[in-house]
């Protein structure tokens, strides 16, 4: 939900970076095709831009933050209150474009219901002419032809179905749909409304200038023409011959035409769409190392998403990769050398599952080392087993408080006896435990306090 409404708003961005250059810099003039294109080239973007990003991939070390920073409840209640928020945005946004979807289908029934009625007079280069009953103003939709003969003028008649013929030919239709979804997805900005209207009088303006064109026609008399008859239906899918931009349609017939050098104009949308990219399409992706100071709560796995990069058991173990190759039941990551982590990559839910079947149910968490040489995986027969690999000096071992000998085999405790570690490591064990540290220290709590 919350993606898809972030995918929404970007689109409805570069809809209006689109508009605006439009309205700006280019409405006024007449290069039509090139608006038109222009025009189309903002909805595909819009619609298509949000989805491509480029993943740029950090590798951070995790912090060092207790346990008990931020109590479970309270992450869940803002966790609930975010996704409820999302929620309702959702379903507003829902609600909104199927409304305007269901809109549209009437629309498109109007318009096939007229067609229905109407008879087929003659079909040339398929291209249907219908005639019909209803006071309708000709408009075209698709490969067809809607007209009524009794309020048209003979001598009017094949001006007005040459008109119609050139949005057929370069398939105008095709352009009211594409706006149509545009509305439908991006209904909350106001500029898709603007939009979908500027296309359709940019359509106009092509075939009113391609009629013009025609041998045998007169400008003057065309423009009489548009000024003769205002009528008929009004529906946002269809292209009709009388509308409500007629006086706008004739002040562009008489408008001097562009000097090509104005073309400059429509890469005033590339610095725009820079900007886009920039600032949304460049997602930096952030791979949690584990830091000198790691946290394991009692036996048994991890949870892959924490916020504050803590490693926290779960009921059941996650499946572990290391270097491409599975891991035991009984594997511990502490048994990895920090310094020898390249990256970690988690996956969660159903995605493990599908990539490693049964064994991914509960998780898989994806490790590459910097040395492939360097890993040794522990070999325990107790599944909690945990080790300290990579130094060449015995650790420090506190067992509830109290340093135990250097000779002490921590692999003799209970591991069912085990309430948390915690392991320090490097320049972090001697600051906080002098030199004698060098090979590290492992803190064990046990359940009950005693040795």
């Amino acid at each position: 939900m919350e993606a898809y409404l972030t995918y929404a708003f970007k689109s409805a961005l570069l809809l209006s970076i689109f508009w605006g250059i439009y309205t700006l810099f280019l409405k006024r003039e007449t290069f039509f095709n090139i608006n038109r294109w222009f025009l189309i080239l903002g909805m595909l973007t819009a619609i298509l831009l949000p989805l491509v990003e480029f993943h740029h991939i950090v590798y951070l070390q995790i912090p060092d933050t207790p346990a008990t920073a931020v109590q479970g409840s309270t992450l869940d209640a803002i966790v609930a209150e975010q996704t409820d928020w999302w929620l309702f945005l959702f379903y507003i946004y829902i609600i909104g474009s199927a409304g305007f979807a269901i809109q549209f289908i009437i629309e498109l029934l109007s318009v096939h219901r007229i067609i229905r009625s109407g008879k087929l007079i003659k079909q040339i280069d398929r291209v249907s002419y219908i005639e019909v009953k209803q006071e309708t103003s000709p408009f075209s939709f698709f490969n067809t032809i809607v007209y009524n003969p009794e309020v048209l003028d003979r001598n009017e008649m094949d001006t007005i179905l040459m008109h119609e013929h050139v949005h057929i030919s370069q398939k105008h239709s095709l352009d009211m749909i594409l706006a149509s979804i545009t509305k439908i997805v991006l209904w909350f900005n106001p500029i898709s409304w603007m939009y979908k209207k500027g296309l359709a009088q940019n359509l106009e303006y092509i075939a009113d200038f391609e009629s013009c064109a025609q041998p045998g026609t007169s400008e003057k008399d065309y423009q009489y023409l548009l000024l003769n008859q205002l009528s008929g239906i009004s529906n946002s899918i269809i292209n009709p011959f009388f509308n409500s931009l007629i006086k706008k349609r004739i002040l562009m017939l008489q408008k001097q035409r562009s000097q090509k050098r104005s073309s400059w104009k429509y890469a005033l949308v590339l610095p725009f769409l820079a900007g886009f990219m920039l600032l949304f399409g460049f997602k930096t992706q952030v791979n949690y190392l584990p830091s000198n100071t790691t946290t394991i709560e009692a036996p048994t796995s991890v949870e892959a998403n924490d916020p504050r990069g803590k490693v926290l058991q779960d009921t059941l173990p996650p499946l572990y990769i290391v270097n491409g190759k599975q891991q035991a039941p009984d594997f511990q990551i502490s048994s990895i050398q920090t310094d020898n982590i390249k990256s970690i990559n988690i996956l969660k839910d159903q995605s493990g599952e599908k990539i490693y079947g049964e064994k991914g149910k509960n998780g898989v968490i994806i490790i590459e080392l910097k040395n492939k040489a360097t890993f040794r995986a522990v070999q325990t027969k107790e599944p909690n087993t945990f080790s300290v690999v990579g130094s060449k000096e015995n650790p420090l071992i506190y067992i509830d408080g109290k340093e135990m000998p250097t000779d002490f085999d921590y692999n003799t405790i209970d591991p069912n006896e085990i309430d948390s570690v915690k392991v320090f490591k490097g320049k972090k064990a001697v600051e906080n435990y002098g030199v004698k540290a060098i090979g590290g220290v492992l803190i064990i709590t046990t359940k009950t306090q005693e040795k």
